[in-house]
């Protein structure tokens, strides 16, 4: 048998294989949805199927940490039409298109977080609890800044009330912050974003 006919058939055998392994990979399932490899499979159409059919924009978040064979899962998503008008709705009639809205106590909470020593604090905190000299490393402030910062995110209940000279996130501060570590890449997008052209 010619060798370029055999190194063929071996590339053939080898794709066969990955291809069984990744189907073998997707039985795995998380909230529902198939798996492969650690990510969701279906991409945006399944996660939201009424952005199939109107113009609009969706997120999903999914936070999970193990601590010691615990394990704590929290799963937000959300969908919203910007059309003018929802399914439905006629002439004289209101809209019932839903709209982003923000919650007064997330600004808040995004405005504590959103100062770069703050953010320090957080990924500290992010490691488990810590003592207060362990901040003051961090952040090579002196005590009053240091305070001030600290009490700033307790107000946004972003980290528990210090107990035994430790300070800890709250699971809000926790969600947050990880939020913010994997968001640079689209928050740094300069892009035009789509927008649909209007029909006026």
């Amino acid at each position: 048998m010619p060798k370029s006919v055999g190194n063929k058939k071996q590339r053939r055998k080898t794709k066969s294989a990955a291809s069984a392994a990744a189907t073998k990979n997707t039985r795995k399932t998380v909230g529902g949805r198939k798996r492969k490899g650690g990510r969701a499979v279906g991409g945006p159409r399944s996660l939201f199927p009424a952005l199939r059919k109107t113009p609009g924009f969706g997120v999903a978040i999914s936070v999970v940490e193990n601590a010691e064979g615990r394990m704590d899962v929290v799963e937000v998503s959300g969908e919203w039409s910007s059309e003018a008008k929802a399914k439905g709705v006629g002439a004289g009639k209101k809209s019932t298109s839903r709209r982003p809205r923000l919650n007064k106590r997330v600004c808040i909470a995004m405005a504590a977080a959103g100062h770069e020593v703050r953010a320090k604090l957080m990924l500290k905190l992010l490691d488990g609890p810590a003592i207060y000299r362990s901040l003051k490393r961090v952040t090579k402030l002196e005590a009053g800044p240091l305070y001030h910062h600290i009490n700033q995110l307790r107000i946004a209940g972003l980290i528990l009330p210090k107990h035994r000279d430790l300070y800890e996130l709250t699971r809000g501060g926790r969600n947050l912050i990880l939020a913010m570590t994997v968001l640079d890449r689209a928050v740094l997008d300069r892009r035009r974003r789509p927008i649909p052209e209007s029909g006026d």
